[in-house]
């Protein structure tokens, strides 16, 4: 993963923490004027450091895909894969280029589109489709590096991080899954 890629991660994760804490803070806090004053000040001086922080990048509300892990992978699989691909022949541009990146950026949103599903059947079959799409991108990684489009050392680089997302990915649809659903699959 990429240096971008971990900066990006760290900082939803600090803003995933600070909304956590004023949350815990303000259902706390007393009438006192005093707690109120210093409260404000510490939120303000926060806010101060973190716009600070993430300047750079637009931090987004806190939704329910925010907190898998799995997800922020894969937003920055999508990332990798439009910076590599950005490389490869202008006429490729409605063929392989267009397709991975869509590929890519399905893996991310159907894991955000199966976390608000309310059923566990349901969000396993969104976690399935994205694993769907990983695989696709895999293939079409491949592909690409047969073709020349892309470096061997690009290939592996992709394809770890991928590997990593799909163990991810079985790992959460089993978990979505009751264990007697799991029984009838094998």
């Amino acid at each position: 993963m990429s240096k971008a890629v971990e900066i990006n991660l760290l900082r939803d994760e600090v803003r995933l923490l600070r909304d956590e804490a004023f949350s815990s803070l303000n259902s706390h806090l007393s009438t006192s004027v005093e707690v109120k004053q210093l409260s404000d000040e510490v939120f303000s001086s926060l806010n101060s450091h973190l716009s600070t922080f993430s300047s750079e990048v637009r931090m987004p509300v806190s939704f329910v895909f925010h907190k898998l892990h799995v997800w922020h992978l894969a937003k920055g699989l999508v990332k990798e894969t439009y910076r590599i691909t950005k490389a490869f022949p202008s006429d490729e541009r409605f063929g392989l280029v267009s397709q991975m990146n869509r590929a890519a950026v399905s893996v991310a949103s159907n894991l955000a589109e199966g976390s608000g599903r309310l059923s566990r059947k349901d969000q396993a079959h969104f976690t399935q489709l994205a694993y769907g799409s990983l695989m696709e991108l895999a293939c079409l990684l491949e592909i690409s590096c047969e073709l020349g489009f892309m470096t061997e050392e690009e290939l592996q680089g992709i394809h770890s991080t991928a590997k990593s997302i799909a163990e991810k990915l079985s790992a959460l649809r089993s978990s979505q899954l009751p264990v007697k659903l799991l029984k009838e699959e094998r």
